[in-house]
């Protein structure tokens, strides 16, 4: 069985309500690189990091906000679900990271729900499929960056899924005023991502 794993990368220590800590949530395929990635280009002692994953996981949330970088997959997610017992659904993550973020694409899966009800001050969502299968792809994008009218899935549905399937040129327009590829994972994604917005609810009136 998989152990809990703490990296020697510091020893700062952060009170879990102040939302200091970033979750960083990808696929366990990735979670290796995510580790010598930060091991590689950060200064030894700097980051207090923690793996959240295998069947010894801490339970105590106040212990998870104590280190700067949680790592953890999305299968752990989908496993604890929305429980308020879940420690990691507990803590005002200062920032939350979706590696591989169009694996939320199904807005009704468990998975996808556990990553909207994590609580955040920012949210990144890093992709460079942000649509796989269809338009309705980008609604879980939309439901955890929390970007209002677009998170709703009424809102959603009514300008840009239905006239989409429709083949309405309406609905493909409004897509590319969205314009999100280039957004989706960059620093400037809420600066720009909200222009657009502005941009896109201007169009419907």
């Amino acid at each position: 069985p998989t152990k809990k794993k703490k990296l020697n990368l510091g020893v700062q220590t952060v009170d879990s309500k102040v939302a200091s800590s970033t979750l960083i949530i990808c696929p366990l395929s990735v979670m290796s690189i995510w580790v010598s990635q930060l091991e590689e280009h950060t200064i030894t002692g700097s980051l207090k990091v923690y793996l959240y994953h295998g069947p010894d996981r801490t339970t105590k949330a106040t212990e998870l906000g104590s280190y700067d970088i949680v790592l953890t997959t999305y299968t752990i997610l989908a496993s604890e679900g929305t429980n308020d017992k879940s420690p990691i659904q507990k803590v005002n993550w200062f920032r939350v990271v979706l590696d591989e973020a169009h694996l939320i694409k199904n807005p009704n899966a468990r998975m996808t729900q556990a990553v909207v009800n994590l609580q955040a001050e920012r949210r990144w969502a890093v992709t460079g499929t942000p649509i796989q299968n269809s338009v309705k792809d980008l609604l879980s994008l939309m439901m955890f960056l929390k970007l209002q009218p677009l998170d709703e899935k009424s809102f959603w549905n009514r300008t840009i899924q239905r006239p989409v399937l429709l083949g309405d040129a309406s609905g493909f327009m409004r897509l590319q005023v969205l314009n999100l590829k280039p957004y989706i994972s960059t620093c400037h994604f809420k600066i720009d991502f909200i222009s657009n917005v502005y941009a896109f609810i201007h169009q419907l009136h």
